[in-house]
């Protein structure tokens, strides 16, 4: 790849830089590349697999106990199938270890703003392959998660209890625990509460996500009522409802104080929010009658 952006090795956050039409172009080329040598590689994974077992040993053996625990003494026999799948597959396999060097391109291509990651989300058969093929190589498992990050999307926030809602357009956003961060930064407030022992920054949840199907026949979300419904964070926002095109989420009063060690996203890109609009109280009463079939707006109470 021509030298234009600097290579992203290992989990970093670099700045974003302004999509123009070359970097598009360069994007769409290495994007197919890197499709065209995954697909060529593919029979060597695929014989690779066959081979595989653990460590080299047939699957005839796993119901030897002792057997399996001499192995585990010895630290078992060189595992073979990678040597004789690069026999078997030499094609394949010098396609395989091309990928190296062109994910480490596309790597950096997919860290500079989210407009590169929908070329990549749309170059064909590529997040299929990747996805299909995550477990051959880390940097392929990276750029799985990284084609899976929630871009250009809106999410609509809700405060049944409060009657508050807001929309915010998120980009490069992982999981919804992120959320969290990105509430403290909207807020000017994003320097973490406390530390710990170790003197590492802690974020605290201000808000309990919760999704919209806990509004039930009682319409309560708070305290313990919904608790089959709670968002713990490590989901994805995928998983999120649609409503007129925007992922649905309710808020709530925090019933556990959650908190956890502020972290680097796995993918080295960092999440960003952006406030569309609030709701207004009459908005968010018709989405509770509508939501949940009611001509009356239901009672929100606290369980007991």
């Amino acid at each position: 790849m021509l030298d234009l952006l600097p290579f992203v090795r290992e989990p970093a956050v670099v700045p974003v830089r302004e999509t123009t039409a070359e970097l598009a172009y360069l994007a769409a080329v290495s994007f197919a590349c890197l499709r065209d040598a995954l697909q060529a590689a593919v029979p060597y994974f695929e014989k690779r697999r066959k081979l595989q077992s653990r460590c080299g040993v047939p699957e005839l053996f796993y119901f030897d106990q002792a057997r399996d625990a001499e192995l585990q003494r010895l630290g078992g026999p060189l595992n073979e199938a990678p040597r004789k799948a690069a026999a078997a597959e030499p094609s394949a396999f010098r396609a395989s270890q091309r990928l190296p060097d062109l994910l480490d391109d596309v790597l950096s291509l997919t860290h500079h703003g989210p407009d590169l990651r929908s070329v990549l989300r749309a170059t064909s058969h590529l997040p299929e392959s990747v996805e299909t093929w995550a477990g051959e190589h880390p940097k392929l498992a990276r750029l799985d998660r990284v084609a899976k990050l929630t871009d250009h999307d809106v999410i609509r926030l809700i405060h049944p209890l409060h009657r508050t809602g807001r929309r915010i357009r998120v980009n490069g956003l992982d999981t919804l625990r992120q959320l969290h961060e990105l509430f403290a930064e909207m807020s000017n407030d994003a320097v973490p509460a406390d530390f710990t022992k170790d003197g590492e920054p802690r974020v605290t949840a201000r808000l309990q996500l919760v999704r919209p199907q806990a509004l039930g026949r009682t319409g309560s979300i708070e305290g313990w009522a919904a608790v089959n419904h709670w968002l713990w964070g490590q989901e994805s926002p995928r998983t999120l409802p649609r409503l007129d095109g925007d992922l649905l989420v309710l808020t709530a009063e925090p019933t556990l104080k959650m908190k956890w060690i502020a972290e680097q996203s796995s993918t080295g890109i960092r999440a960003e929010a952006t406030l569309l609009d609030e709701m207004t109280t009459t908005e968010v009463t018709d989405f509770l009658q509508m939501w949940t079939g009611r001509i009356e707006a239901p009672k929100l109470r606290r369980a007991a």
